[in-house]
């Protein structure tokens, strides 16, 4: 009789103590490394180049997107970004005048930014920075290697917003110079 209480008591040790570790893996913060979240449903910004820190001090930033998430930033355009190479999202509010957004996609390589470019002007290109651009009475859009800008001011007209988005969008442009330069690009 003892020794079948015995049995039953390591049968159920062995049983439990896998169990407890399972258990302590996922209460104690093991499901956050295995999904990439950094705290119960909230997904971890993409962590890459100095790209989050590119603006500071000019804007505040209101994502940092991996392509599965890029739908939440781009309208019906996330398939096609993510097709061509699309691999971060990252955006920032700019306040005014005139107030702004600025988004900037990373690619794999600088095909996918010259293609995004090109399917958002038609093939148009202007004066401006970056290694192509296209510039708007509301928006510069530009391309330094495989990074891709969008910076629009909906709505804003006159020669003063036009100025400041183009001083918004040379200030972007030097530091993804600099940026690109660390990293070993052109």
């Amino acid at each position: 009789m003892a020794a079948s209480r015995s049995r039953g008591l390591v049968a159920a040790i062995v049983l439990l103590v896998p169990l407890a570790g399972l258990a302590g893996f996922f209460v104690y913060g093991g499901r956050h490394r295995i999904f990439g979240w950094s705290e119960v449903g909230s997904p971890a910004p993409v962590q890459a180049s100095g790209v989050t820190s590119l603006l500071d001090g000019l804007a505040e930033r209101t994502a940092d997107l991996p392509p599965e998430r890029f739908h939440e930033q781009v309208n019906g355009a996330a398939e096609f970004l993510i097709a061509i190479g699309g691999t971060r999202l990252v955006a920032w509010r700019l306040a005014g005048p005139p107030e702004a957004t600025l988004e900037l996609l990373e690619f794999r390589d600088d095909e996918g930014a010259r293609r995004a470019l090109e399917q958002d002007t038609g093939g148009d290109r202007t004066a401006g920075p970056g290694d192509e651009a296209w510039t708007g009475a509301d928006s510069v859009l530009f391309r330094r290697g495989r990074r891709y800008v969008r910076l629009s001011a909906p709505g804003a007209s006159g020669p003063d917003a036009a100025a400041h988005l183009a001083e918004v969008a040379s200030r972007v442009d030097e530091r993804l110079r600099a940026l690109t330069s660390r990293e070993g690009g052109a």
